[in-house]
């Protein structure tokens, strides 16, 4: 594994230099809402984008 140099916060360094940090990973799914099963509480907006 090799090592990532950390630069200082606030800072480019180089021009594209920020395409190696892969960032969003978080979202590994797109949850899927079933409009029959909707009793609109609202518990889902924090789950879906769209």
């Amino acid at each position: 594994m090799t090592k990532l140099k950390i630069s200082c916060g606030g800072i480019i360094e180089d021009v594209g230099s920020t395409k190696a940090n892969k960032t969003g990973g978080w979202r590994t799914f797109k949850p899927v809402r079933d409009v029959k099963k909707c009793i609109k509480c609202m518990k889902c907006w924090m789950f879906c984008p769209d």
